[in-house]
């Protein structure tokens, strides 16, 4: 059992043990005018388990803890809340502590019909949707890898045809100053075995061009 007294604000309860089974929360220090509610959840659940409580004279609240939220050593909270006529209201929030221990070897799983949330098909759930973020990562991640691989592979193409383009630039300019050298060269020895005996450049033929002169047209 386990027993909270609700004074000083102080709402915790004494702690169970982990696969415990058939524990009733007693609840001393309300004054209630209306046999409560009370609503079981943990961080692992996103809805809470309902169960009806007694009260006797004295206004002890009593009320069966719900076997599958013993299951897991989470922290059980607790919500104490009252109907009076149509309206619904909560009234206290408690904690009851889950201290962890080992599956007994003979414990047995029961279902009372009232049992409406199942630990292992949420486990279950998380783990499956875990998988699956898991599945879409490294699929999202190989596909990220092919296209950072064909990025590079397309930026050393160009960076490799920059360099070619570069080069036979290079090639032609060093194969135009060589015709150029070649050219003068012959025009060079031609002068010699030549009677020129002079080089004038103009901007156009003379209408009485000297003999032994060669003309250059710039």
């Amino acid at each position: 059992m386990a027993v909270v007294k609700v004074e000083n604000k102080t709402y915790t309860a004494d702690s169970l043990y982990q696969w415990d089974k058939n524990q009733v929360l007693e609840i001393r220090g309300l004054s209630l005018a209306f046999i409560p509610e009370i609503h079981f959840t943990n961080t692992a659940m996103d809805k809470a388990l309902v169960r009806q409580a007694t009260m006797d004279a004295a206004g002890v609240i009593t009320v069966d803890v719900p076997n599958s939220l013993l299951q897991k050593s989470y922290k059980i909270t607790v919500f104490i809340c009252t109907y009076e006529g149509d309206a619904f209201r909560t009234l206290y929030k408690l904690e009851i502590p889950v201290k962890s221990r080992p599956q007994p070897a003979d414990y047995t799983f029961e279902d009372d019909g009232r049992e409406i949330y199942s630990f292992n098909a949420l486990e279950n759930l998380v783990h499956n949707a875990v998988n699956d973020l898991q599945v879409q990562y490294r699929g999202f991640t190989a596909e990220t890898e092919k296209q950072v691989a064909a990025a590079n592979t397309e930026a050393k193409n160009a960076e490799t045809a920059a360099k070619d383009a570069e080069a036979a630039a290079k090639d032609a300019e060093a194969a135009a100053k060589a015709a150029q050298n070649a050219a003068a060269a012959e025009v060079e020895k031609a002068i010699l075995k030549s009677d020129i005996v002079e080089i004038v450049k103009v901007s156009e033929l003379p209408e009485s061009p000297a003999e032994n002169v060669l003309y250059i047209i710039m």
